[in-house]
């Protein structure tokens, strides 16, 4: 009898063992080891550093789903220095108490050691190529001829040795009216791209339609003066 209570005993603390390991993982969120594992697995190479973690939810066909995000930075340098990194996360789907792999996401891509250009290169190169830099604005522009700028606090980020991203203000007066000017100093977050990395600058993504605007001033009169105003074309 005693030896039946001494097995039972033990199957029940096995069993109390189990479900105690097995909650624990079950609730446990993926720890470092594993989720570097997993971004391993998207990127061969260079060095992997976790950064942060977040939860979403997402109601698809009315039920909610709950994803745990771990975010991650890779970053590699090749023979040349230059020093490339990309952010992006692990996204895990909660279900019950279980997580499982979802997706990856992946963020943005910088690259370091790219000499950054001379800023009057730039700014000669927007005044060359105005109407692709201001887009549907350029039509519109009345009177002097635009001031472009880059702030002293501009930073260069480079996508690769053949894009950069930076802010570019420009300062210029627009109908907006046919008895309306405003003048107003605009930030455009500006894409440039070279034909190869020691190449030309020979192309231009320009934000000019959600950019910040600072209105300077905004003016009335008649439609006759406006017609006459110059224009860019």
């Amino acid at each position: 009898m005693k030896r039946k209570y001494l097995i039972i005993g033990g199957i029940l603390i096995a069993l109390i063992l189990y479900k105690i390991m097995n909650n624990t993982s079950n609730n446990s969120k993926p720890s470092d080891k594993v989720v570097i594992e997993k971004v391993r697995e998207r990127f061969k190479s260079g060095d992997i550093t976790l950064n942060g973690e977040s939860t979403r939810k997402e109601q698809i066909k009315g039920v909610w789903h709950y994803y745990y995000w771990r975010h991650f930075t890779v970053t590699a340098t090749n023979e040349e220095g230059l020093t490339g990194k990309m952010t992006g996360a692990v996204i895990y789907e909660k279900i019950g108490d279980t997580y499982s792999f979802h997706n990856y996401a992946t963020g943005e891509m910088s690259v370091g050691g790219v000499k950054d250009p001379n800023k009057d290169e730039i700014i000669n190169y927007l005044y060359a190529n105005l109407q692709d830099f201001l887009g549907g604005a350029y039509n519109d522009i009345v009177g002097e001829k635009p001031i472009i700028s880059i702030p002293d606090n501009t930073k260069f980020n480079w996508g690769s040795p053949e894009m950069l991203t930076l802010n570019i203000k420009v300062v210029y007066s627009r109908k907006v009216s046919y008895t309306e000017v405003e003048k107003a100093e605009h930030t455009y977050e500006t894409i440039l791209f070279k034909n190869g990395a020691d190449g030309e600058w020979n192309r231009i993504l320009a934000d000019n339609i959600e950019g910040e605007k600072k209105v300077i001033s905004r003016k009335k009169y008649t439609s006759a003066e406006i017609d006459a105003m110059k224009t860019l074309q």
